[in-house]
């Protein structure tokens, strides 16, 4: 059935089939003699090509039992990476949580520093105004009567410079 008719293949010996499919075959060969007289007698041979291990269904079962065995230990192995990733990744939000605590805890006692030093400021400030204001307090009050003229007559330039003396003071 792979040829139609019968084929003449001259002085050829041999006949090449390289295409043919796995399975049973039967080949006629009929032949002329020196005169062109073809024999009434054809000769055949019945041979059998058997299928390529890689068109079998075993061969078929064990590619197909690869495959899965190989997504399954890549599946694995990706997850495998995954958890170490995910674990780095833990690790160093663990070191950096402590650095932020660290960093945290330092600006905390930075700040309780600044406010005692805020605190010993305005104390500072306010004990140095009192001390400032009691004698200036107390010069301002003579000085005053003095521009008055409590103690007596106070010459123009005198005055100027009293009322300069009082102003100061007060500021």
């Amino acid at each position: 059935g792979f040829d139609a008719a019968w084929r003449d293949a001259g002085v050829e010996r041999r006949a090449n089939y390289t295409n043919l499919k796995p399975g049973t075959y039967g080949f006629k060969v009929k032949a002329a003699n020196a005169h062109g007289i073809w024999s009434t007698d054809e000769t055949s041979f019945r041979f059998t090509i058997e299928r390529p291990f890689w068109l079998t269904w075993w061969f078929y079962s064990l590619a197909g039992a690869i495959a899965i065995a190989r997504a399954v230990a890549g599946y694995g192995w990706r997850m495998s990476a995954h958890r170490r990733r995910q674990e780095s990744l833990e690790r160093a939000i663990a070191i950096r949580t402590d650095e932020l605590q660290k960093a945290l805890a330092t600006v905390e006692e930075q700040s309780r520093q600044l406010r005692a030093l805020d605190e010993a400021k305005s104390r500072f400030v306010a004990n140095i105004s009192h001390e400032l204001r009691t004698p200036l307090t107390l010069l301002a009050g003579p000085l005053e009567d003095l521009r008055d003229g409590t103690f007596g007559v106070v010459s123009e330039e005198a005055l100027k410079e009293l009322d300069v003396a009082v102003r100061n003071g007060r500021r």
